[in-house]
C-alpha cells in the first residue's frame, strides 16, 4: 500500500489545533514539518507556518528565532506575492518590537502592516488592537479604547469570535485601570465563555489573570489567589514565560496585601527575574514597582528608591508617561523619608 507524506496545509492545519489548545510542543513538530513540506511550492502553508512558530518562540521569550522566524515569512509572502500574510508578519514582527520595548519599531511595523492589508478586516482588526496597546502603554486610554472598539467590532462583524475575544480581553484590561469594575467583570466573562468555546488555553489564562487582578482590587482575596495560581499553572505548561512573570506579580500583591511578607518578596523577585530573562521591560518594571511598594511598607526605603529608580527607567523606556509620573511621586517620598531619617 502506498501512502503518501501530509501536505503542508494539512500539517499546519494539525499545528493550529495543538497550538490552540496548548500542546506545544506538538504545535511546533507541526509547524516545522509543514514549512519543511513546503519546500517553496506551497509558500502560502510555509509563510503561515513560519509565523505561528515565531509566535510560539515569542511565547517562550525566545526573540531572536522568533524575529527571524517572522521576518522569514514576511519574505515568503512578499516573494509569493501574497500581502495579506506578508502583512500578518510584519504585523507580528510589530508585537515582538512592543513587547521588547521598542516602540518605533512597532509603530513602523503595524503602519506596513495597514499599508499591505488594512483592507482586509482580519488583518485591520489584529493591528488596530495592536495600535490600541501602543496607545494603552503610553497612558492615552481614549485613544486606545477607540482601537479596541474598533477592532472587537470588525471581528463581530465578520465573525471572528477569536479576535473579538482579544479586544474584549483588552476593553477589560483598560476598564479595570480605571476603576470600571463592572464593565471589566462583564468583558471578561464574554471573553473567557469564547476562549472554552475556542479551545484557546492561552487566551482563557489570560483572562483568569486579569479577573484575579479585579478580585484583588476589590479584597477578594481567596479567589484572586485561586484565579491567580489557575492562570499560572496555564502558563508553565504553554511554556509562557511573559505571562509567568505578570502572574508571580499578581500573587505577590495578593500576598503583599493579606500581610505574607515573605511570600510577596519572593513571588515578586521571581517576577523580576523571569521579566529580564524574558527581555520583557514593561513587566519588570510593573513587577519592580509592586516590589517597592512592600520593601516600603517594610520600612525599607533605600530599597524601595532602588527599586522604583530601575522601575522609573523601564517605564520611560516604554513610553509609559503616565507610570513614569506616578512612580517619580513615589520617588520622591523615598527621598524625602530618606532625608528625614
Amino acid at each position: 500500500m502506498i501512502t503518501h507524506a501530509p501536505a503542508a496545509a494539512e500539517l499546519l492545519a494539525t499545528g493550529l489545533r495543538h497550538d490552540r489548545a496548548g500542546s506545544i510542543a506538538a504545535a511546533i513538530d507541526a509547524y516545522a514539518a509543514a514549512i519543511e513540506a513546503a519546500d517553496g511550492a506551497e509558500p502560502a502553508a510555509a509563510s503561515d507556518a513560519l509565523r505561528r512558530l515565531a509566535r510560539l518562540h515569542h511565547l517562550r521569550a525566545e526573540g531572536d528565532a522568533a524575529r527571524a522566524l517572522a521576518g522569514r515569512a514576511a519574505a515568503v509572502a512578499a516573494g509569493a506575492g501574497l500581502p495579506l500574510l506578508a502583512a500578518a508578519a510584519l504585523n507580528a514582527l510589530g508585537e515582538f518590537a512592543l513587547a521588547a520595548g521598542d516602540l518605533a519599531e512597532a509603530r513602523e511595523r503595524f503602519e506596513s502592516a495597514l499599508e499591505l492589508g488594512g483592507a482586509d478586516p482580519a488583518v485591520a482588526g489584529r493591528v488596530d488592537r495592536n495600535i490600541g496597546l501602543l496607545h494603552h502603554v503610553r497612558g492615552e486610554w481614549p485613544e486606545a479604547a477607540a482601537h479596541y472598539r474598533r477592532a472587537a467590532a470588525l471581528a463581530s462583524r465578520h465573525g471572528d469570535a477569536s479576535a473579538q475575544a482579544r479586544a474584549g480581553h483588552r476593553l477589560a484590561t483598560l476598564a479595570a485601570e480605571q476603576g470600571q469594575w463592572e464593565e471589566a467583570h462583564r468583558e471578561l466573562r464574554r471573553a473567557i465563555g469564547i476562549a472554552l468555546r475556542e479551545g484557546d488555553a492561552h487566551l482563557e489564562a489570560r483572562c483568569l489573570l486579569d479577573q484575579a487582578r479585579l478580585h484583588a482590587a476589590l479584597e477578594r482575596w481567596t479567589e484572586a489567589r485561586d484565579g491567580a495560581e489557575r492562570a499560572l499553572r496555564t502558563f508553565e505548561r504553554l511554556e509562557a514565560r511573559r505571562d509567568q512573570s505578570a502572574a508571580h506579580r499578581v500573587l505577590g500583591v495578593i500576598f503583599r496585601e493579606t500581610r505574607r511578607p515573605a511570600l510577596a518578596e519572593s513571588r515578586l523577585r521571581s517576577a523580576v527575574e523571569i521579566a529580564v530573562s524574558a527581555r520583557c521591560p514593561l513587566n519588570e518594571a510593573e513587577a519592580r514597582r509592586e516590589l517597592a511598594e512592600l520593601c516600603w511598607r517594610q520600612g525599607r526605603p533605600t530599597d524601595a528608591l532602588v527599586e522604583l529608580d530601575t522601575a522609573c527607567r523601564l517605564f520611560g523606556r516604554v513610553g509609559a508617561r503616565a507610570d513614569v509620573a506616578e512612580v517619580e511621586r513615589r520617588i520622591d517620598r523615598a527621598r524625602g523619608a530618606l532625608r528625614g531619617a
